[in-house]
């Protein structure tokens, strides 16, 4: 069964070990600052400067902002770099060097990496974020890019499964409790193909690798049709989906291929229950 995994801008590091190594040989930087930090802006083609924001409290003493610049919203991230939290906290305003130049559109994300010893990849339990909404234009010389920090949406069902009674009858099970899981009606009317629907299922912000997997076969038939999944889990999850229409082209899905429903920001939590098989009807849109 092919995996699922969402590959976000950042997520993708940890599991590319040596693309992680090439990025920090060829384009990374550590050498951003916060308020009062020294730095020959000068030697770069272009900056980026201006104001972090952040109202939480996940930030600890060994924080730091990771920033990244990619021409698309998934994918490894053509560069990154690291800036200092100044000691006086939030807000503070910030600068860094950025080389080589990436002039024109780009997704500009910051990420606040409140553990850095858990790894490149983004903890999205933990890490707050500033997701863009759209490109921003980078030119030479600096560009002024404030960042708000959010903290993760997390579901905040922290209720155990309460069906703890056993079955009690020796004979024969007469366990009339229904099967658990989700289902409904999966519509698609573009042209593209697959024979196989992906599903991920997320606790919190619908980016690295899901909770939980499954596939569905597309039928003979074609959409729509109706599909159901069975699951050995229950809780709230954000459902994304996605039709594979290259299963060559690795686990993950391809934003720029394959239809799907995913969304950055806005994607609904879907409680699937013990003994209850969950409608949820969705619809794949063309990248």
């Amino acid at each position: 069964m092919k995996r699922y995994w969402l590959i976000f801008m950042i997520g993708i590091l940890a599991a590319l070990c040596l693309a992680v190594a090439f990025a920090c040989s060829k384009s990374g930087n550590s050498g951003g600052s916060g308020s009062g930090d020294d730095d020959t802006w000068d030697q770069y083609p272009l900056t980026l400067s201006g104001t972090a924001n952040y109202g939480g409290s996940a930030n600890t003493p060994d924080s730091r902002i990771m920033i990244a610049i990619n021409d698309q919203i998934a994918g490894v991230p053509l560069w990154f770099g690291y800036v200092k939290i100044s000691s006086s906290g939030f807000p503070f305003n910030y600068k860094i060097g950025v080389t080589p130049a990436f002039l024109g559109d780009y997704y500009v994300l910051a990420t606040i990496d409140v553990d850095p010893t858990d790894g490149y990849m983004p903890n999205f339990s933990l890490d707050p974020i500033d997701i863009p909404a759209a490109k921003t234009t980078l030119i030479k010389g600096d560009n002024h890019i404030d960042f708000t920090f959010t903290d993760p949406e997390v579901d905040d069902d922290t209720q155990p499964d309460d069906d703890t009674q056993p079955d009690d009858d020796t004979q024969a099970d007469d366990d009339t409790t229904g099967q658990t899981g989700i289902e409904g009606d999966l519509t698609y009317t573009g042209g593209a193909t697959g024979a196989t629907v992906v599903f991920g299922f997320f606790t919190g912000p619908p980016m690295g690798p899901p909770a939980q997997s499954a596939n569905v076969t597309v039928p003979g038939g074609g959409f729509p049709f109706h599909y159901s999944i069975p699951t050995d889990f229950t809780g709230s999850y954000r459902v994304v989906a996605f039709l594979d229409v290259d299963p060559n082209d690795g686990p993950s899905i391809n934003l720029g291929l394959d239809p799907n429903n995913w969304k950055i920001t806005g994607m609904p939590f879907t409680a699937i229950s013990q003994g209850e098989m969950t409608t949820l009807n969705i619809t794949l849109q063309d990248p």
